[in-house]
């Protein structure tokens, strides 16, 4: 106690990560229950339309109806409610191609996020579609561009694995804003990341979407 109060150690929890924290703070690698990413964590998201007063030209007035996303949080005392607008997110694209068409092998996965101003100081990303499919090598920058057409993201980070390196180089040559992401360790260092972030209520999926329960 005289070295890390209460406060510091929750708060050190909440950076790290649950699987981290174990292993540095507890001399166990893996926290009690296993699972990497744990079901409680989840968080949901909904569209919600709310009537706002904006400011017009000619220094007038008027209310509009803005479109924006509901976040179900976890507060002290119980959920909370956060009400962010839509057009102050941005949008991000991350992917992991697969190139073989076969129903056994692996398949394409995008995901699209709005990534929200600061909410109590941290940035929240809301998963709003999954495209999760098998699509050969051709299919795949059309389908990337008639997304990005739809949704408009600032970025489509691909991860950057061999096979992948064709299609990320025709995918900025059709004028797509693709970043390549560089594979850095194996896919348990690749996700502990991103456990944490569910951990701390960083991550959100919108409700009531075909893919939210698989």
């Amino acid at each position: 106690p005289e070295r890390w109060s209460k406060e510091a150690i929750a708060e050190r929890r909440r950076t790290l990560g649950e699987y981290a924290f174990a292993a540095l703070f507890q001399q166990t690698p893996m926290p009690e229950g296993g699972a990497l990413v744990k079901r409680h964590w989840f968080r949901y998201a909904k569209r919600a339309t709310r009537e706002l007063v904006e400011d017009v030209e000619g220094g007038r007035s008027e209310r509009r109806l803005v479109k924006g996303f509901e976040l179900e949080m976890q507060g002290d005392n119980g959920p909370v409610r956060e009400w962010v607008r839509q057009d102050k997110c941005w949008v991000l694209f991350s992917g992991d191609l697969a190139l073989s068409m076969e129903q056994t092998a692996d398949f394409t996965a995008i995901g699209i996020w709005y990534i929200t101003p600061p909410i109590k100081g941290k940035r929240r990303r809301i998963l709003v579609f999954l495209l999760h499919e098998h699509l050969s090598s051709p299919a795949q920058v059309p389908r990337l561009k008639a997304l990005y057409l739809q949704f408009k993201p600032r970025r489509i980070a691909i991860e950057k694995g061999t096979a992948d390196l064709a299609t990320i180089q025709h995918a900025k040559a059709a004028g797509l804003p693709v970043h390549a992401v560089p594979l850095d360790g194996d896919k348990l260092a690749r996700g502990l990341p991103l456990q944490a972030a569910y951990e701390d209520e960083l991550i959100f999926h919108l409700a009531d979407q075909p893919w939210v329960a698989e």
